[in-house]
């Protein structure tokens, strides 16, 4: 939308560092600070859902491939790395 994360932080009464890790994940982003989002870039909260119909289809074909608790213990230890580990592991899976 144009916005730097020094004028979005400036919207939403936060630092740009805040932003930034919301941007790149390093975050996870709460129901409340979505509807401030959603309110302070003047777009209704389906806006960050957009497309992800198609989403919902993979998540459910990922249910079937995965044991839940294998799934589970997988997610939260990726969701554990920094952003470029992510990147690093998720090239080394494809490449596998």
């Amino acid at each position: 939308m144009g916005l730097t994360q020094s004028a979005l932080g400036g919207l939403l009464h936060m630092p740009f560092q805040s932003v930034q890790k919301y941007e790149c994940a390093e975050n996870r982003i709460s129901a409340a600070r979505l509807f401030a989002l959603a309110k302070a870039l003047e777009v209704p909260v389906q806006y960050f859902f957009e497309g992800l119909g198609d989403a919902r289809v993979s998540t459910a074909r990922t249910e079937t491939m995965l044991d839940p608790n294998e799934a589970e213990e997988l997610l939260t230890a990726y969701a554990a790395l920094r952003p470029t580990s992510r990147q690093r592991l998720l090239e080394l899976v494809k490449a596998l």
